[in-house]
C-alpha cells in the first residue's frame, strides 16, 4: 500500500517547465549584438553600485556595494551567464510565445463588438475619451476572479532574510500576447490608420490576473520556497549568500527559457534591504518606509476647509421631503426648555427650495406631483425628461443608471 501511495504522489506532482521554442528571426539587433552607448546612469544610494556585463562599460546592472570581492565576482559571473534575461531597450522584448500563454477577452453574453467611424475630437479630450472607452470595455468583459497573493503574507515571508534580489519585468504586461481572435475587440482608429493591440496593455480588464496566472505557470516550482511574485515584481530571498545566488541562477535561466526579460534599471541584486510594497524588508524584520513617513510628516494642514450652514423654516413652497424628515422620531432626550409650537399657519411646512439639493424637486413631484414654479419652459422640459429615471420608495429616492443599476 505504501508503494502505491508513493507512486500516486509522484504522478500528481507538477511537470517540469520545458523551454519554450519561438521564432527569433528578427531584423532588429538586440542589445547584446549592438549594445547601447548612451545609457544614462543615474546616481545610486550608498549601498548600491553599477557593474558592467561587457567591456568597456557596456550592459550595466545594479548590485549591492557591500559584498566581499569573492562574492561580488560570483554574482557578476552568474549575471554574465544570463545576459539574455535582461533588456536595455524596448526592442529587446521578445515576449511569451502565444502557444504557451496568451490573454483572452471573454465578453459577456449580452455584449457584442461595435464598429464605429472615426470622429473628430478635441485634443484636450483625448485622454478623457480613452478612459471612458477602457471603462466600457471593462464593463463588457467577464471578470476573472483568480486569487491574487496576500500582501501581508508576502511581506512576512521576506522579512528576516539577509540577502535579497529584487527583480522587475521590463514592461511586464506587454510581454504577454493577446489572442489573435480577440484582437479585433480592442481595435482603434486614428488619423494614421486602424490598429489593434497585439500585446497586453496595462489597465486592460483582467490583465493583472492574466499576468499572475502566466507567472505561476512558469515559476510554479519556485514560488513560495525561494521566490515571491506580486504583479511584475519578483523577490528572491535567502539567509545564505550562496543559496540566494543559486536561486537567482535558476530564476534567470527560467526567464531565458520563457523568453521573459527584466528591466536592468529596476533590478537590485544581493542587497541586504529594500522597499517592497511600501515597506522596508531586511534581516531586522519589517519596517515602514522612512522616506514616505518623512514626506507625510512634513505635509501642511489643509487650508481650503469650507463650512456649511443649514437654514430651515424659510417661506417658500411645500417640501414633502422636509415633511417626512420632520416626522422622524428622536430617541434622545434633552433638558432644554420647551420648544414654542405656535407657528403661523402660512409658514408651517413651507420652506424655500431655491437653494435645496437638485433631487428635492424630483422627490416632491413623485410624492405629491408638485411642479416647481420657478422653472422656465426649457427647464421643465428637461425636468420631465430626467424624471423617468427616478422613482420614490419611501423614504428613499432611487435612480436607474445607464448600466441598469439602481442606486
Amino acid at each position: 500500500m505504501a508503494t502505491d501511495e508513493n507512486s500516486k504522489n509522484e504522478t500528481e506532482e507538477d511537470p517540469e517547465f520545458e523551454k519554450i521554442i519561438i521564432n527569433t528571426d528578427y531584423k532588429i539587433k538586440t542589445s547584446l549584438e549592438e549594445p547601447l552607448m548612451d545609457l544614462e546612469l543615474k546616481p545610486l544610494l550608498d549601498n548600491l553600485e553599477y557593474v558592467f556585463l561587457e567591456e568597456p562599460s557596456l550592459l550595466p546592472v545594479i548590485i549591492s556595494s557591500q559584498l566581499s570581492a569573492n562574492n561580488k565576482n560570483k554574482l557578476i559571473n552568474v549575471l554574465k551567464m544570463h545576459k539574455q534575461a535582461f533588456a536595455w531597450k524596448t526592442t529587446n522584448i521578445l515576449g511569451i510565445c502565444p502557444s504557451f500563454y496568451k490573454h483572452k477577452i471573454q465578453l459577456l453574453d449580452d455584449k457584442k463588438p461595435v464598429i464605429q467611424k472615426q470622429r473628430r475630437l478635441n485634443p484636450n479630450m483625448q485622454k478623457v475619451v480613452k478612459k471612458e472607452i477602457v471603462k466600457l470595455l471593462d464593463t463588457a468583459t467577464a471578470k476573472d476572479h483568480f486569487p491574487l497573493p496576500f500582501m501581508d503574507q508576502m511581506l512576512e515571508k521576506l522579512a528576516g532574510n539577509k540577502y535579497f534580489c529584487f527583480l522587475d519585468g521590463f514592461s511586464g504586461y506587454f510581454q504577454i500576447p493577446i489572442d489573435p481572435i480577440d484582437q479585433e475587440k480592442i481595435t482603434f482608429t486614428c488619423p494614421f490608420g486602424t490598429y489593434a493591440y497585439r500585446r497586453m496593455p496595462f489597465g486592460l480588464c483582467n490583465a493583472l490576473v492574466t499576468f499572475q496566472r502566466c507567472m505561476l505557470a512558469i515559476f510554479h516550482d519556485m514560488i513560495e520556497e525561494s521566490v515571491k511574485v506580486f504583479m511584475v515584481d519578483f523577490s528572491i530571498f535567502r539567509n545564505s549568500f550562496d543559496k540566494c545566488l543559486n536561486n537567482l541562477d535558476k530564476m534567470l535561466q527560467r526567464y531565458k527559457d520563457a523568453h521573459l526579460v527584466l528591466n536592468w534599471e529596476k533590478c537590485h541584486f544581493m542587497v541586504k534591504e529594500g522597499i517592497v510594497l511600501g515597506h522596508k524588508v531586511s534581516s531586522v524584520g519589517l519596517e515602514g518606509d522612512k522616506a514616505k513617513i518623512n514626506v507625510i510628516s512634513k505635509l501642511l494642514p489643509p487650508t481650503n476647509i469650507k463650512e456649511f450652514d443649514i437654514e430651515n423654516d424659510r417661506k417658500g413652497t411645500e417640501n414633502v421631503v422636509a415633511d417626512y424628515l420632520s416626522r422622524i422620531e428622536n430617541d434622545e432626550t434633552s433638558n432644554d426648555s420647551e420648544v414654542d409650537d405656535n407657528f403661523l399657519g402660512e409658514t408651517l411646512m413651507l420652506i424655500d427650495t431655491s437653494n435645496e439639493p437638485w433631487f428635492a424637486d424630483f422627490a416632491n413631484y413623485l410624492v405629491g406631483e408638485i411642479i416647481p414654479k420657478r422653472m422656465t419652459y426649457q427647464q421643465k422640459k428637461k425636468f420631465f425628461s430626467d424624471l423617468k429615471y427616478y422613482f420614490w420608495e419611501e423614504p428613499y429616492l432611487f435612480k436607474v443608471y445607464s448600466d441598469g443599476m439602481i442606486r
